[in-house]
């Protein structure tokens, strides 16, 4: 019961978490692959998503005993959206869930090629309710995040690389425990 439990956010329907959660697996830890609703599939926006991904955390640590898990040591990873959502669990308390002695935000996180600051288009606007800032990690960033390595590339079109930076910039002056590795492209 001493294995982190890496909970990766799937961004399609197709699971490209399970690979990922095979090779953990291999490495002895338990991995789960979560899927949430999408966008063009659900209907849904991007609040949905993030409610998801917080269900999710919190619905491993209630069925942690029949796992076989320690609840006190999951890990939120994503890519891209996915990474976003992870990166979500742990910024913004808004939507943070609650039961019992539970809660959705999670121990640590591996993040790769996610969206940061949500303010910067109307995408974003749109599928927030109109509420761009409050999906923003980047401004919901605080002191005190769990342990986090974040991975960018510098050739990414959808999130680009001064993004990163500016989150990476803002993790580093709140001292949060935070390691990155950029991709030259």
């Amino acid at each position: 019961m001493n294995q982190y439990i890496p909970i990766f956010f799937n961004i399609w329907s197709e699971g490209w978490g399970y690979k990922n959660c095979k090779r953990y697996q291999q490495k002895g830890m338990v991995a789960i692959s979560i899927e949430y609703r999408l966008l063009d599939i659900h209907g849904s926006n991007i609040i949905d998503c993030i409610e998801d991904a917080n269900s999710a955390i919190l619905w491993v640590r209630e069925q942690a005993k029949v796992l076989g898990i320690d609840p006190n040591r999951v890990v939120a990873a994503g890519f891209s959206a996915g990474g976003h959502l992870a990166t979500s669990t742990a910024t913004l308390d808004e939507f943070r869930l609650k039961q019992g002695k539970f809660n959705s935000k999670p121990n640590a996180l591996v993040v790769h090629s996610a969206s940061y600051d949500t303010t910067k288009s109307n995408f974003f606007k749109r599928k927030s309710n109109g509420k761009p800032e409050s999906i923003s990690t980047f401004h919901n960033i605080k002191k005190g995040m769990p342990p986090s390595i974040f991975f960018h590339g510098t050739d990414d079109h959808l999130a680009p690389i001064m993004e990163f930076t500016k989150f990476r910039d803002k993790m580093n002056a709140l001292n949060n425990d935070f390691d990155y590795k950029i991709f030259y492209n």
